[in-house]
């Protein structure tokens, strides 16, 4: 089944991707997917006629010190780096093309960082193809200018995985809500409006009974970060709101 927009399909992608990950574990390296990608791979919800997009590039994320090793990984592979974006960003983040010209692939190193800047140096855990869905969610919301595959994303993820206040790391984690979003005010912000958002277009895109079960665990993360101690410099930003800008927004990348 071709993806709407033509080109590659996502199996064709999830296929090439869990090669990457496969050949990074041969070399001892920590490859796991994130994006739009991740989600086809962790939510059997993305394959509704309402959720269903399409996928353009492979997004990983690995360790801030593999950068090197991935760049070789990738090169010796089928893929030729942008020269210049990897030496402005080569730090934080890599980007190559696969030499058909079909697909991008994008790396990011210990860190996302696009509206607002997530630790994922603690996703990277063994056995795993992508981040935790609580990890992937969160990379989600962090969006300001949210279109509608990031959204149909969001919707696929929170039909499909419980929300928890325990480790579990094929759930939605509220620790890890809580943990990112108490010491970051323009985090908070961005994600409770984000959550506000999806509850109110959620509605186009599902029946009652899944429309209900995204509500509620959008009420539970909701209230979990509302009610977390908040830190000192939470606070502190907190007074200057909305005057000041408080995200980033990321120009997109590719050819």
């Amino acid at each position: 089944m071709n993806d709407a927009g033509g080109g590659v399909t996502a199996p064709e992608l999830t296929e090439e991707a869990d090669r990457l990950v496969g050949l990074a574990e041969e070399r001892g390296l920590h490859l796991r997917l994130l994006g739009g990608l991740a989600v086809c791979e962790l939510c059997p919800s993305a394959q509704l006629p309402a959720l269903r997009r399409h996928y353009p590039d492979i997004d990983f994320v690995t360790d801030q010190l593999s950068g090197a090793a991935t760049r070789s990984l990738l090169s010796e592979n089928d893929y030729e780096g942008d020269q210049r974006f990897n030496a402005l960003h080569g730090e934080t983040r890599l980007l190559f093309f696969h030499r058909s010209g079909a697909w991008q692939v994008d790396v990011f190193l210990g860190e996302f960082s696009m509206c607002h800047k997530i630790d994922l140096s603690r996703s990277l855990l063994p056995g795993r193809r992508t981040i935790p869905p609580s990890d992937l969610l969160l990379t989600k919301l962090q969006i300001v200018e949210m279109n509608l595959k990031d959204m149909k994303d969001v919707v696929a993820i929170l039909l499909d995985h419980p929300v928890t206040a325990n480790s579990d790391p094929e759930a939605i984690e509220l620790g890890r809500f809580t943990a990112a979003t108490s010491k970051d005010w323009g985090l908070y912000t961005t994600v409770t409006g984000t959550l506000t958002r999806v509850r109110a277009d959620a509605a186009h895109l599902l029946d009652t009974d899944q429309l209900a079960r995204v509500e509620e665990r959008i009420t539970a993360i909701a209230e979990a970060m509302l009610s977390a101690p908040k830190s000192r410099k939470w606070k502190l930003r907190s007074r200057i709101g909305r005057r000041v800008l408080w995200y980033e927004l990321p120009d997109e990348v590719g050819r």
